[in-house]
């Protein structure tokens, strides 16, 4: 079965994953994770709890189920159990299994997962994180443009627990609305959608890190009236890492707050976290580019 590198693991797939590219016999070594394609007796089912996709099926087990589309089951952080629904849109089923369902094993192999952007801007890595809506794929869009190097997009991988903290590469590509392509004047020539669900185009990176890294600073994005940075003490660092830990709720329901306080706590005092005020006009996007590879310098 071929193997790729996502999130800083070697993955083993029966599924082809369009999206990342094999790796060759000499740099494949072991699998970190396994995925395999089951059959139903091998993805018990579970009346769906409300406001949840994911639940415990026991120690270290967690049972993803989207209707019409697939069951996951995520073991131990080693093992993916894939059921797609027949006539499941596979670029939806691969969706998930890249982004939410994988996000579940990196949990279980205790990693902390942003839902953010990572660039290589100058010497430094730089994250940038904030509601839905507040500009992150379009930031990570136009400091590309602007020569920088992509390292993830959506989903950011941390390993934690020693410093430097490291942030792993995910794929190389970044995901736009259609009115973010054209304001920032790249073509949809040759692209395609993520997903027939998800109004959000593919746009391969022509820079992408090649290995982890450490990660030097966290941005959180908001909006005002001018351009401004602001440190925030401790505290308030890790209030945003924990209201942009990549599907929070889900996670402080399956591992509990303790483990939660306890990994943003630490991310707080091992990283720089800082406000980055915005105009709500994109027609400035320049000026926000140049001012983050000034704070990079």
């Amino acid at each position: 079965m071929p193997r790729y590198r996502i999130y800083g693991l070697t993955v083993e797939s029966e599924l082809t994953l369009t999206e990342l590219a094999p790796l060759s016999v000499e740099d494949a070594g072991s699998a970190d994770v396994q995925i395999r394609v089951a059959s139903r007796e091998h993805t018990p089912a579970r009346p769906a709890e409300p406001g949840s996709f994911a639940q415990w099926l026991g120690a270290s087990a967690i049972l993803s189920q989207f209707e019409g589309t697939a069951r996951f089951v995520v073991l131990h952080g080693r093992d993916v159990l894939v059921e797609p629904a027949p006539d499941a849109d596979p670029d939806l089923v691969r969706h998930l299994l890249l982004g939410p369902v994988l996000a579940q094993a990196l949990w279980q192999r205790a990693k902390f997962v942003l839902h953010g952007c990572v660039l290589q801007v100058g010497a430094r890595q730089l994250a940038f994180v904030g509601a839905s809506g507040a500009g992150k794929s379009t930031l990570a869009v136009a400091l590309h443009q602007a020569g920088h190097t992509l390292v993830c997009d959506d989903v950011a991988a941390l390993e934690w627990r020693e410093r430097p903290v490291l942030v792993h590469p995910a794929m190389p590509r970044m995901r736009a609305f259609e009115d973010t392509l054209e304001q920032l004047g790249e073509s949809r020539v040759g692209l395609t959608r993520a997903h027939r669900e998800l109004a959000k185009w593919l746009l391969p990176a022509r820079r992408f890190a090649s290995s982890s890294l450490p990660l030097d600073r966290v941005y959180v994005l908001s909006e005002g009236e001018d351009f401004a940075v602001e440190p925030m003490g401790r505290a308030e660092s890790m209030l945003e890492l924990l209201r942009n830990t990549y599907y929070a709720e889900q996670y402080v329901g399956l591992f509990g707050p303790g483990a939660h306080m306890e990994s943003a706590g630490a991310l707080a005092n091992a990283l720089e976290v800082r406000r980055l005020v915005r105009p709500r006009a994109w027609s400035r996007v320049a000026e926000l580019v140049r001012l983050i590879e000034r704070e990079s310098a």
